[in-house]
């Protein structure tokens, strides 16, 4: 179950790493709708935890 949840994360993560390393050439990945919001809903969901984690 976890693996069919990380596939798509860890593309999400290396086309976000991708973008960070190298803005020329990927920004139209990047502009992309669906990405944005992608990206946006993942750093939601890592301060989440990290807020949780902050409490421990």
């Amino acid at each position: 179950m976890t693996s069919n949840l990380s596939q798509p994360l860890s593309k999400l993560l290396s086309a976000i790493s991708l973008c960070n390393r190298d803005n020329k050439n990927c920004v139209h990945i990047c502009d992309t709708l669906e990405f944005r919001e992608q990206k946006m809903r993942l750093s939601e969901s890592l301060e989440h935890w990290q807020g949780l984690i902050a409490k421990y």
